[in-house]
């Protein structure tokens, strides 16, 4: 900034021109031209001619003045012409005007009507003198409307700022002399043509504010490149300043002053707002810290930004430093508020550590890391937000486009090539992120364990184990993410070594006294995971052995001898340096002088003796066969791992060989004889914990490739296949196989994710090989067996690694067409039962956006996602051409998800998504929805169900089944040319003695899918009558039954389930003319034979149809009979429950080693049949078509199949409102949801969509559906929690402040990537947890525990019921009426209450704080938003009314805002101090950063209450808004409201959601009128002149045209605007009328 000579500034006179001739005679040659010119050109033309003709003059040439009198006269005529149009406009009400020229008017133009108008002439002509102009050049003959006038007026306005381009200071002087007046002339408007304008809500402005923001620009533009000229002339050759631009500038401040209307008394003419001022006079910050500004500029740049940094206060909250959560946080958090371009220019203004306090990149990835986050996912949120911030940088570059120069160029190149750079960038982001979570987890392990206190027997155990040894899960953890980041080329080996040293030793440490060296052993054991991928030694090491052995010198460095010797060593650890040796030992040249070149390498020689011993035992473990691997102690399990890493060729083989014997074969069978499997050992899961990342990797492609990656089956080695003839009869996989797969992947899911991809894609294909060939396509009895086995250890064991994966939302694309188009009736029950699965899991928006997105081509399988895709380029949504399901039960089962999804989520983050467009495409014709299944679902999807015409509801009576029965005859009869008159029932028909009957004709008929449907309603009337009796003719009747059913669709099997159950109940309620209320005993025996024995309808089937949803279930007694019958009470399915309950079936499944064992046992008691062969086979009668051949069973089995209805049973138990009914199943089938999956999520979801529902207020199912959903064991939750649980408790009177504050702490401390100790011992591995994502796992915890506190809460009040017997659907607003008292009840939530006073006033809770403060705050945001939104959302968004009207804080007026002119501050000589001052915040410490009031001990409610109410928004959806929009209403009509600082602060409740909000215009814009008719009421108490205002009003002002010109909310504000603006102050008018102008909207 020394560059400027601040010496004072010596103006030099003007020298005479050498040219001897008369200035008349010079001005009256040039006019001539000019004028003969005009003769044949328009008027621009001439004008262009004209300054192309001034900028060819020097300064001191007389030409000059002539030419510039002359665009004087010819501007000034326009002018006259354009008033005196705009005056007839006016007065006529807006009529067009002819804008005829007048000769007498524009023909001669006289200097002294100038002079009149501006109180003086232009320097250097002389006064009064006339100078003829041609009439041509007005008189055009054109008759043309005002607002094409004044378009061409702007356009020839215009022309004026290439004057600036000359940068001549007289010349650039009297351009601004011109300008000035002419705008004053085109602006002056009389009082009463203001008044009239304002009436009609029209303001007469000639001039736009973009003309005038151009004319700024361009002299802008040009002083700045006259100094960045001048400064590259000051640095490369010292050449001093010719000051020429002094006094273009002082000029420029009279162009400033007139179009701020500061060169008059009366503020009267604002054609720039401040706003739009202080954006274009501020160059950037590039500019600003270049030193190319001068001290005088740069005073005027400090004034703009101090303006801009003001509005931040109001545009930017508090604090924004909100972490990212994975599948909490919604789509919209990646695109933070300091991200987005409307605010770029804004931003920039904020000091470093208010940017900090902002999103980045690296602090997403590190969030993400540590929520052990998908990669696909944590690479997309980089990528995301480069690209983000690329268009950021580009916006600002296109906004400063005032300078052009060569040195700022150069900026412009490089921030665009730093931007665009996203490889090297995001390599850099992982790298930064991945070894912060080492150093983070290496410190926690250090805290928690003793490494200063040597063993005392050190000899004395083989395989040294900590005490601490739970935190090893989280060496494992890192060490798959490294793995998977070097694996995949995005980090390299040398980058990891490198940070790993500088851990371990920082610069300079050797220099800091106090420091100590951190190096440690966990550092060299992550580095032996990736220095040999895929048996490749890196390249780097490889030159490095070959060279000076620096990197060797680092491992040995690293090595921390004292840990190996501690009291809490670990051999698998500190034993890693030997085994990184070995690795290496081959490729060191002079291996015979190591120890010399590597002094270090002694201590290293000294404990190698400690691997001896272990060699040995493994030797004597791995000696005698079975090994009995899944009995492994502890110790035996590490040993197997650490020689894993010693040796990992040779384990790999051994561990191989464990689970496919290569020596002596044995061939187990599967439940069906003809599945034969290669019996193996069982693996435990604990060894497998303990092996190195690179091995697992290896294992598990081993198995892939030998199992599970070719379409002709397995495959073992050729040579072994050929001595041993017992591998031909192996067909399947082992299941011990399978339970090694799972448990790699969930021990390795970063590592092995692109495997489950190829898989997936498998899947996809075999789908679209379905889609494309129907039902002529037949698969290998080999690829049946493979899609089998995948869906059931897809359906059975990874449901909980689909849940939270990157592309879960759009695995049901790889199963559409397999859902319709699968023959094999046993792979079709595995592929509906995951179907129902996989569209539960769902909790994301983006699963509705991929029921609409027809262009999804799979999963890429490339080891990264495309980084050339445009992430704003939006979806095109459209219904696909066949729907989705024709399964009703998976429709339905999808209604409810995605109305939970809604409920849950809303639909903020999909713009342009309809409700209708994706309910319609789940089925071919919508389903009917009994009102008490409406009540809990979202608005819309309610709306949608009220609009549209379900089909009614109807009942199969006994007569039309009999009529089938007698057309179905008909049909026979007519075939075979007999008569079918007078056919009447008769059960004979189906007997083997009918006579004449034709089979075929009869399966013909059914074969039509417009009779199948009653098909089952004629099996039970047959089955009613003693035809059955005879085992001859039952035989032969389901003989004939299965040949017509193995006819029908499977995937309609569950909708005509549904027409039997309708016609049972039917017959039961209507059919006699009775209203029993439960079914005979021999209807349910009969179902039972149905059911069970003859196996012709599936039990999941039966309780979907009698809880579907489209009967009320509160007033039909019948169907909840029959659903506690089927459940509770029939005697075959108590028998198969009590089995399943004596075989213990573990809910820890992955520990179960015997698992194979005991589904065995049970299909061998309760076999099964999917072909309906199942009596027949047993009476060993003959099928024709005989049964398909059996597919392995292992994980699948009836029981499993029912869960997924059974939870879906559930919901609509609890809408019915069946209490009784919903304690016993829950404690009954306890057993049977240790098989779920998700129950947690799935306990979470019950809460959230029911919470309203007086069932679950009370305690006892409440207490029944946690016990019966989950096993405690596996949970973390509080000890008050598990009090209620255990019965010790029944309400939550005992839930208090230290409640609170134990949860917010915990929420808190997880959020901040702190690492602490399990809530309880004995809890599962983090990567066997049904929620692997700690943040994640513990929101949904504590959400659990909060909405039982709210149920019990509630116990004992009344909600009001759905009317009993009412046929029609409820209006709209007798839902509403109930969801507005659930809001009341939430408001009022003692729980809910307190928490928001604790963390807006935390007096009790500063000795507890062990986080920042400000991520308390945070941590309610997003807590609220993880419950319903009337609990804790909406309660806090209703608190502004409070604070604003009750808070002293906002009840005092800013101080005084003296208005300055730029004149007078070129007058006061550019005092530091102006600038300076007004950067200054001083309106209220409300507005200020939360940390800086922290600090200074100057914390206020208001300015908390920002902080939570921000973090509401930031993790909420759009009902946040709808809140706040009724809030800031009520506040407008009925809050209090005195003073400017009140206004000013829910300017910054609305300032950083506008983005977000306009998306949504139907919220913003009653929100920003209400906020102008709050402006117009504060106005009368504050002061305001013609000198000054307000600090706030100034901000006010500045935020509505900061609206205006970035979301411009259209006539809905501005006409009511219109209506206000007359009563406000005079001198504010004219500055809120130019938001009325349709030219006002400025450049993005």
């Amino acid at each position: 900034m020394n560059t400027f000579d601040e010496r004072p500034i010596k103006r030099q006179k003007q020298q005479q021109s050498d040219v001897d001739e008369d200035l008349s005679a010079i001005t009256k040659k040039i006019v001539t031209g000019f004028s003969s010119a005009s003769m044949t050109q328009s008027t621009t033309d001439t004008i262009s001619l004209i300054i192309k003709y001034v900028e060819q003059l020097c300064d001191s040439s007389p030409a000059l003045d002539a030419a510039m009198s002359g665009l004087d006269e010819i501007y000034y005529g326009l002018a006259q012409k354009l008033i005196s149009g705009m005056y007839i406009n006016t007065r006529s009400g807006g009529a067009e005007s002819q804008m005829n020229g007048n000769p007498k008017n524009s023909l001669y133009v006289s200097n002294a009507n100038i002079n009149k108008h501006n109180g003086n002439s232009i320097s250097g002509s002389r006064k009064g003198a006339r100078h003829p102009l041609p009439n041509s050049m007005y008189n055009r003959n054109i008759q043309m409307g005002t607002d094409d006038a004044y378009k061409k007026f702007e356009n020839e306005y215009r022309l004026l700022a290439q004057l600036f381009n000359s940068k001549r200071p007289r010349t650039w002087e009297k351009a601004v002399g011109i300008i000035v007046k002419i705008t004053k002339l085109v602006t002056r408007t009389s009082e009463s043509t203001l008044t009239q304008c304002s009436e009609n809500h029209k303001l007469p402005r000639v001039l736009s504010e973009d003309v005038c923001r151009d004319t700024v620009r361009s002299a802008w533009k040009a002083l700045l490149g006259e100094l960045e000229y001048e400064w590259g002339l000051v640095n490369d050759t010292n050449t001093p300043r010719s000051l020429t631009w002094i006094p273009c500038l002082e000029s420029t401040h009279k162009l400033l002053d007139c179009y701020l209307g500061r060169d008059d008394e009366k503020l009267n003419s604002y054609l720039i707002s401040h706003f739009a001022l202080s954006r274009d006079l501020d160059p950037g910050i590039a500019v600003s810290e270049s030193g190319v500004l001068s001290r005088e500029m740069q005073t005027i740049v400090d004034l703009c930004v101090g303006r801009k940094r003001r509005l931040g206060r109001i545009l930017f909250p508090p604090d924004a430093s909100w972490p990212l959560i994975s599948h909490a946080s919604r789509s919209h958090t990646v695109k933070h508020i300091y991200d987005q371009p409307q605010y770029s220019c804004v931003r920039e203004t904020l000091t470093w550590e208010e940017i900090e306090q902002g999103p980045s990149a690296d602090k997403y990835v590190s969030d993400l890391l540590f929520q052990r986050a998908s990669m696909d996912e944590v690479l997309s949120a980089s990528y995301n937000h480069s690209t983000i911030k690329k268009e950021i940088v580009e916006a600002a570059l296109r906004r400063n486009h005032i300078y052009f120069g060569n040195q700022l160029s150069r900026l412009r190149e490089s921030i665009s090539q730093h931007a665009t750079d996203s490889r090297e960038l995001l390599s850099k982001v992982l790298l930064e992120a991945i070894v912060k979570k080492v150093s983070d987890v290496v410190d926690h392990i250090r805290s928690v364990c003793d490494f200063q206190t040597s063993r005392t027997s050190p000899d004395s155990a083989i395989m040294v184990v900590p005490k601490n040894i739970q935190y090893w899960e989280l060496m494992n953890e890192v060490a798959d993410q490294i793995y998977s980041l070097v694996g995949n080329g995005y980090i390299t080996y040398l980058d990891i070594h490198k940070e790993f040293k500088e851990l371990s030793f920082p610069k300079d440490w050797d220099i800091i006294p106090p420091y100590t060296p951190k190096n440690d052993n966990a550092y060299t054991w992550l580095l032996l995971q990736i220095i040999s991928i895929d048996c490749n030694i890196c390249t780097a090491f490889k030159e490095d052995l070959s060279g000076d052995e620096k990197l060797l010198e680092d491992l040995f460095t690293m090595y921390n001898p004292q840990q190996t010797m501690s009291k809490d060593a670990f051999y698998l650890r500190d034993l890693s340096i030997n085994s990184l040796t070995q690795t290496l030992w081959d490729h060191i040249q002079d291996r015979s002088g190591l120890k010399y070149r590597q002094p270090n390498m002694q201590a290293i020689m000294s404990i190698s003796k400690a691997a001896v011993p272990i060699s040995n035992h493994r030797k004597a473990l791995l000696s005698k066969k079975p090994y009995n691997a899944d009995k492994f102690t502890l110790s035996e399990s590490l040993i197997i791992g650490f020689i894993a890493q010693f040796q990992s060729n040779n384990s790999l083989q051994i561990l191989y060989s464990m689970l496919v014997p290569s020596d002596k074969y044995s061939v187990g069978t599967l439940p069906n004889p003809s599945t034969k499997y290669l019996i193996g050992e069982k693996l435990d899961y604990k060894m497998l914990d303990y092996l190195n990342v690179n091995c697992k990797n290896r294992f598990l492609k081993a198995i892939y490739k030998d199992m599970f990656d070719h379409e002709n089956g397995i495959q073992f080695q050729g040579a072994v296949k050929a001595e041993h003839e017992k591998l031909n009869a192996v067909n399947c996989v082992s299941p011990y196989v399978i339970d090694t797969v799972y448990r790699l992947l969930y021990n390795a899911p970063y590592t092995n994710e692109l495997m489950m991809k190829e898989v997936l894609e498998k899947l996809r294909r075999c789908d679209q090989a379905m889609a494309t060939q129907g039902d002529k396509l037949h698969f290998s009895f080999q690829v049946l067996r493979w899609l089998y086995t995948i869906y059931q250890l897809m359906n059975c064991r990874l449901l909980r690694f689909f849940k939270y994966y990157a592309h879960a939302s759009h695995l049901i694309h790889h199963l559409r067409h397999s859902l319709v188009h699968i023959k094999h009736p046993q792979l079709y029950r595995s592929v509906e039962c995951f179907a129902l699965c996989l569209v539960n899991l769902q909790h994301e928006v983006e699963f509705l956006q991929a029921l609409l997105n027809p262009e999804y081509h799979g999963i890429p399988l490339n080891k990264s996602p495309t980084l050339d895709k445009n992430p704003k380029q939006p979806i095109n949504y459209c219904k696909p051409k066949e729907p989705w399901f024709e399964c009703e039960m998976l429709s339905r089962n999808a209604v409810m998800v995605i109305s939970r999804i809604i409920l849950m989520r809303g639909l903020g983050d999909a713009r342009g998504l309809s409700p209708s467009d994706f309910l319609e495409s789940l089925s071919a014709s919508p389903a009917h929805w009994d009102p008490s299944a409406l009540r809990y679902m979202p608005a819309p999807i309610r709306k949608y169900y009220n609009s549209i015409k379900t089909r009614s509801l109807s009942f199969p009576n006994p007569n039309a089944v009999r009529s089938d029965i007698q057309a179905a005859y008909a049909h026979h009869t007519s075939n075979n040319g007999n008569s079918g008159g007078g056919a009447s029932f008769n059960a004979t028909f189906f007997s083997p003695d009918s006579k004449g009957q034709d089979i075929g004709m009869l399966i013909s008929y059914y074969s039509q899918p417009d009779n199948q449907p009653t098909f089952l309603c004629v099996l039970w009337e047959v089955f009613k009558t003693p035809i059955i009796n005879n085992d001859r003719n039952l035989a032969y009747l389901l003989s004939l039954a299965r040949r017509i059913i193995l006819g029908f669709p499977l995937s309609r099997l569950a909708n005509y389930t549904a027409t039997l159950i309708d016609y049972i109940v039917y017959g039961i309620t209507k059919g006699n003319n009775t209203s029993a209320s439960e079914a005979d005993q021999n209807t349910k025996s009969l179902l039972d034979d149905f059911t069970w024995k003859f196996q012709l309808v599936r039990h999941e089937h039966i309780l979907y149809a009698l809880s579907r949803g489209e009967h009320d279930l509160r007033t039909d007694n019948v169907r909840c009979d029959l659903i506690r019958y089927i459940i509770l009470d029939s005697p075959p399915f108590v028998d198969r429950l009590n089995e399943w309950h004596s075989l213990n079936f573990l809910g820890r499944y992955w520990t179960d080693s015997d698992h194979q064992a005991k589904q065995d046992a049970y299909l061998k008691k309760f076999p099964e049949f999917f072909e309906y062969e199942g009596y027949l086979s047993l009476k060993g009668v003959p099928m024709h078509p005989p049964p398909s051949l059996p597919l392995p069973a292992y994980y699948e089995n009836g029981m499993g199949r029912l869960l997924p209805v059974l939870e879906f049973s559930l919901g609509r138990i609890i809408e019915a409102e069946r209490r009784d009914l919903l304690i016993d199943i829950c404690d009954r089938m306890g057993i049977l949801f240790r098989l779920h999956q998700v129950p947690l999520t799935t306990l979470m979801n019950t809460l959230f969509v029911y919470f309203g529902s007086p069932v679950i207020h009370d305690s006892r199912a409440l207490r029944s559906m946690i016990l019966s959903l989950l096993d405690m064991s596996q949970q973390g939750f509080t000890e008050e929690f598990e009090q209620f649980v255990h019965n010790k408790v029944n309400d939550d009177s005992h839930i208090g402040d230290s409640y609170i504050l134990q949860v917010m702490e915990r929420v808190t401390r997880i959020i901040s990537r702190h690492i602490d100790p399990p809530i309880k011992p004995n809890l599962p591995e983090t990567h066997y947890r049904e929620i692997p994502n700690p943040v994640l796992l513990c929101l949904t915890e504590c959400a659990v525990e909060v909405l039982t506190w709210w149920c019990l809460s509630r116990c004992g009040d009344s909600v009001s019921q759905l009317p009993a017997n009412r046929k029609h659907a409820r209006t709209e607003s007798e839902f509403l009426e109930e969801e507005h008292a659930r809001r009341i009840h939430g408001e009022n939530w003692r729980i809910g209450k307190r928490w928001l006073q604790i963390v807006l006033e935390p007096k009790g809770m500063v000795d507890r704080l062990t986080c920042k403060p400000v991520s308390y705050m945070h941590a309610t945001g997003l807590f609220a938003n993880v419950l319903p939104d009337d609990l804790m959302t909406f309660p806090i968004v209703r608190h502004l009314y409070t604070i604003i009207t009750e808070e002293k804080l906002l009840k005092v007026f800013s101080g005084p805002k003296v208005f300055f002119s730029f004149v007078q501050l070129t007058q006061s000589g550019y005092k530091p101090g102006i600038a300076a001052g007004s950067t200054v915040f001083a309106s209220s410490i409300a507005f200020d950063s939360f940390d800086r009031n922290y600090a200074r001990g100057t914390t206020n409610v208001p300015n908390s209450y920002l902080v939570v109410l921000h973090s509401v928004f930031h993790y909420g959806g759009i009902g946040a808004f709808t809140a706040l929009s009724e809030t800031v209403h009520k506040i407008a009509t009925e809050g209090e409201l005195t003073t400017d600082i009140q206004l000013l602060y829910m300017c910054a409740v609305v300032g950083p959601i506008l983005y977000r909000l306009d998306a949504h215009r139907e919220t913003m814009v009653p929100i920003l009128c209400d906020l102008f008719s709050i402006l117009a009421r504060i106005l009368p108490n504050i002061r305001i002149n013609a000198k000054e205002s307000t600090d706030a009003i100034e901000q006010i002002v500045d935020f509505f045209h900061f609206v205006k010109e970035k979301f411009d909310p259209g006539p809905a504000l501005w006409n009511k605007a219109a209506k206000l603006i007359p009563s406000f102050p005079q001198p504010l008018i004219p500055r809120f009328y130019g938001l009325l102008s349709p030219g006002s909207t400025g450049t993005t």
